[in-house]
């Protein structure tokens, strides 16, 4: 399945997802081409990114984690809807764990993830999240999006400060943000 294939599915609420068309594409074909024995998804809205995610293909285990209230940037989104959304997912995928409750640091060392992907709160939240992250050996990645934001750059600078490379895509925001097409905003980090 496609970014675009993803999108043109008709359950993603009136935004239509929070990610474009060429993120799905990249986080689909990120995820792919690399083995991560488990993936924390924090933020997943109504489930796009989770869906990308699963159809990813090479994931051990996806654990993703949203409250569901929305912050400054999104409204608040149903779990049921969520729920509904991701069981489009072929039979042949696996069905990730979900939390429905705030993201806690805590989760970083009880799920011990491979790959943080982080999609929630753009503020102070987000960067205490890069922070904990590099600080945790088990973490081999982190992608997140919104990557041209405030905190998502400062973020991207504690991860360089602890030695990660940017492997992140070039950073394109489109006249219409996600629902141009092309719109390109993950940042990417790895050990």
């Amino acid at each position: 399945m496609t970014g675009a294939e993803l999108r043109a599915l008709d359950c993603w609420g009136p935004e239509g997802g929070l990610l474009s068309e060429s993120e799905l594409d990249w986080l689909m074909d990120y995820v792919s081409k690399r083995w991560f024995h488990h993936v924390l998804e924090v933020g997943h809205y109504t489930g796009l990114s989770t869906l990308a995610l699963i159809m990813g293909a090479r994931l051990g285990k996806l654990t993703t984690v949203d409250h569901h209230k929305g912050d400054k940037w999104v409204s608040g989104s149903s779990a049921a809807t969520f729920l509904c959304n991701i069981a489009k997912a072929p039979p042949s995928k696996p069905l990730p764990d979900v939390i429905i409750a705030p993201y806690d640091t805590a989760m970083l060392d009880w799920l011990k993830p491979s790959l943080l992907f982080w999609d929630a709160d753009h503020g102070h939240e987000q960067v205490r999240a890069m922070c904990d992250a590099a600080q945790r050996k088990f973490i081999r990645a982190v992608v997140f999006d919104d990557a041209d934001f405030e905190h998502a750059k400062i973020g991207a600078e504690v991860l360089r400060a602890h030695g990660w490379r940017d492997v992140s895509p070039p950073l394109y925001r489109g006249p219409q943000d996600k629902l141009d097409p092309k719109t390109m905003t993950l940042g990417a980090f790895e050990r």
